[in-house]
């Protein structure tokens, strides 16, 4: 951890060749007027699934903010901080799917993790339902999503730069919010990684700059503020990651322990949280689900038996319950907040029918939920395609 977290300062004071951070600039009525369209225009464009839209404005706001303040300003970081969220909403959007004739990476079948991986472009060879393939975990071998993911890091850097140039240095929030996104970055890289090496590398860097983000935030903010249950939620789902057998020691039951505590404490602090929105309250629980609903090691020197298994899978069957609750609560506070057609919503939605499946009940009601569930998935997210499809057609035209 402390050779990443080397690393990732490295790269940050590379970043930095830009003059002395000032605010001493600012803007008059008319242009903060235009800032401030802009920048709610980027936020009905990303929350509306227009994600080429809202690169483009967040582009022009990021040139506007350059214009008016230069480079040396707190506008202009933030400016590039919105255009490295944009960067990394469009991996997550959209990219559930992968072409049914794609032929499986090797070894990839065997490896446990989440069901999380994205590909951002809709491939033009014919798709199966998107339900019957959402383990897929290719997304970060397609040049596309490799691609915006090193525009976001690299946007995030340049923020993360200038940020640490100002009189407080790193010891602020917004600096906290910056580096909590290049750790979220870090942490896709590495699920999508091509082995475990790699992926040991991007976690740990990931990892260190979630934990230095919590510490910043530890020391600036209040403790019931939102921001740290949702660092912690990160920081879980990262530990989660770094669980998998083939890069951690002794089958990864003792990562998978810590960060299903990290992961609890996310939760339970948000839920306590005055201000925190539902939506974060909902990623953390979904979060916790996935982690939840991992297969549990063998216990470390137990020797192989038919009771062992069978209290393995009893155990598993319980956790996923646990998933299962956690997932309904998160379905309906993302159904209300972001919609039915949100990328989101749907990854819950197919999350939940994994749960419902894994939860071990029998019969036909059963097979009939996780049926529907997945059926809905697969209208929504063929809604969802043809509303992006619009949205490239509509920016072609423009």
């Amino acid at each position: 951890m402390r050779v990443a977290g080397a690393r990732a300062a490295g790269r940050v004071r590379l970043m930095s060749s830009a003059p002395p951070f000032s605010q001493a600039a600012q803007a008059d009525g008319e242009t903060e007027a235009r800032l401030a369209d802009l920048l709610k225009q980027v936020r009905d464009a990303s929350d509306g699934g227009m994600r080429r839209r809202a690169l483009r404005l967040a582009s022009e706001y990021r040139d506007v903010c350059l214009a008016t303040f230069g480079r040396a300003h707190f506008r202009y970081a933030s400016a590039l901080n919105t255009l490295g969220f944009v960067h990394k909403v469009r991996l997550a959007c959209l990219c559930l799917a992968r072409p049914a004739t794609e032929p499986a990476a090797p070894g990839v079948a065997g490896r446990r993790g989440s069901a999380r991986r994205f590909a951002w472009r809709f491939p033009a060879t014919p798709l199966q339902p998107l339900s019957s393939r959402f383990d897929a975990r290719l997304w970060y071998r397609f040049p596309q999503n490799r691609g915006e993911v090193a525009l976001a890091v690299g946007s995030y850097a340049g923020a993360l730069a200038l940020l640490g140039q100002s009189a407080e240095g790193r010891a602020t929030p917004s600096w906290a919010a910056v580096a909590a996104n290049v750790g979220a970055c870090y942490r896709s890289m590495a699920e999508g990684a091509r082995s475990g090496w790699e992926r040991m590398l991007l976690l740990e860097t990931g990892l260190a700059y979630l934990a230095e983000s919590l510490a910043v935030r530890e020391r600036c903010l209040d403790p019931q503020d939102p921001a740290l249950g949702e660092t912690l939620s990160l920081i879980g789902g990262a530990m989660r990651a770094a669980s998998d057998e083939d890069i951690a020691a002794r089958g990864g039951g003792d990562v998978l322990a810590a960060a299903e505590r990290v992961a609890r404490r996310a939760v339970a602090h948000l839920a306590s949280a005055p201000a925190a929105h539902p939506t974060s309250v909902a990623t953390a629980s979904a979060n916790l689900a996935v982690l939840l609903m991992q297969d549990l090691p063998t216990p470390d020197g137990a020797p192989p038996s038919g009771d062992m298994a069978e209290a393995l899978a009893a155990a598993q069957r319980s956790r996923s319950g646990e998933a299962e609750a956690l997932l309904r609560d998160a379905l309906t506070a993302r159904r209300g907040h972001l919609g039915e057609i949100h990328p989101t919503t749907i990854e819950t939605l197919l999350l939940l029918a994994q749960a419902v499946e894994r939860a071990g009940a029998t019969g036909a009601s059963t097979e009939a939920e996780v049926a529907t569930l997945r059926a809905t998935a697969d209208e929504l997210y063929a809604e969802l395609r043809d509303l992006q499809a619009e949205d490239e057609a509509a920016d072609d035209r423009a």
